[in-house]
């Protein structure tokens, strides 16, 4: 019975992956604010969540949703709603992203790139711009080499 629950366990565990990325949204105007993506992908489903302006007084955590298509390597992400703010903006002036982005570059500079599109509660427009996103395991090697190099 044990064996059995661990392969169970192990089977669905196969079936999830999960990435987490950093980097940048860049509005139409040229202003540019921290983002980060953390993603449970199970098969072509994605949930996660993420965080806008990381670290500053208007950070903001919010649920995701999406799609993955592998043969593409093409993710469709939707912000849900808020998890949580510290900005003393009224919610329904948060602007909801509807993200399209793929995959870019080859092994060692690896990353995200797309478009998307900020919808306020009630579907109208409020931006729009670009975004790149790097795996945060990658950015966080470089640091780790940039810090040793510095210590010497």
């Amino acid at each position: 019975m044990k064996k059995i629950l661990i392969i169970t366990f192990l089977f669905f565990q196969s079936q999830l992956n999960a990435e987490e990325y950093v980097g940048s949204i860049i509005l139409s105007d040229s202003t540019i604010y921290t983002f980060e993506l953390n993603l449970i992908i199970n098969k072509e489903n994605i949930t996660g969540y993420s965080i806008t302006n990381y670290g500053t007084s208007s950070e903001t955590k919010s649920s995701i949703e999406g799609t993955f298509d592998k043969t593409k390597n093409k993710y469709e992400i939707i912000e849900k709603q808020i998890i949580y703010t510290k900005s003393n903006e009224s919610i329904k002036n948060f602007c909801h992203l509807r993200i399209d982005l793929s995959e870019k570059g080859y092994y060692k500079s690896k990353r995200l790139e797309g478009e998307f599109i900020g919808y306020y509660d009630n579907n109208k427009k409020c931006t729009e711009g670009k975004i790149i996103l790097f795996k945060k395991e990658k950015l966080k090697k470089i640091e780790k080499k940039i810090n040793k190099r510095i210590k010497k």
